[in-house]
């Protein structure tokens, strides 16, 4: 083999060995998820509600901070910063690639992975990926393949509200200070005459 192609073939696999190796795999069978029944969209305050009826406390409110409809638009707040691409088929995906492009990233607190089918059961996987850390690619792969498909694919995170500002001094405790000083003092001269 010529040296520049086997330089090349070995770089090639290489940048796909990396990039494979920056991906974090999810399927049907991954561990900590839950299933449901529900095959309306659920908001983030459902997803909330859900997941306590599972036992499950959400430590704050949950957000929606990135959604893909297969066909559709994506939306949230860091839409800007990944992609979806599904796979399979273009109409019913078993499979897709929520991919980190630039920007912003997704990191702290609680994050959550709702994966949503058409009318098919079970109608949706939660998964908590607060482990995750906002640039690993998610690699979804066999989600409903021969029944069913990948209908939009929905990143939230909990928003904790930050906590209530310092309430000032309005000058009570120097003021109670002072009248407590002033009372020693006043009994001080009392028995000291």
């Amino acid at each position: 083999m010529k040296p520049l192609i086997k330089t090349t073939l070995t770089l090639a696999i290489g940048l796909w060995t990396a990039a494979a190796s920056h991906a974090i795999s999810i399927t049907p069978f991954t561990l900590t998820q839950w299933t449901g029944t529900n095959n309306r969209n659920m908001s983030a305050s459902a997803i909330d509600a859900f997941l306590l009826t599972q036992g499950r406390n959400v430590n704050g409110t949950l957000t929606e901070v990135y959604k893909q409809n297969v066909g559709g638009s994506e939306s949230g707040a860091f839409a800007g910063s990944y992609t979806t691409t599904f796979n399979s088929t273009p109409s019913d995906p078993a499979d897709a690639l929520i991919d980190y492009i630039s920007g912003p990233s997704i990191t702290g607190g609680e994050i959550y992975l709702y994966v949503k089918d058409g009318n098919h059961q079970p109608a949706f996987y939660i998964f908590d990926i607060s482990s995750w850390n906002g640039t690993d690619n998610l690699s979804l792969t066999g989600f409903w393949p021969t029944n069913g498909a990948i209908s939009h694919v929905t990143l939230l995170k909990t928003n904790t509200p930050p906590p209530p500002p310092a309430v000032p001094d309005s000058g009570s405790t120097v003021a109670l200070l002072g009248l407590a000083f002033s009372s020693v003092s006043l009994l001080r001269r009392k028995f000291v005459r």
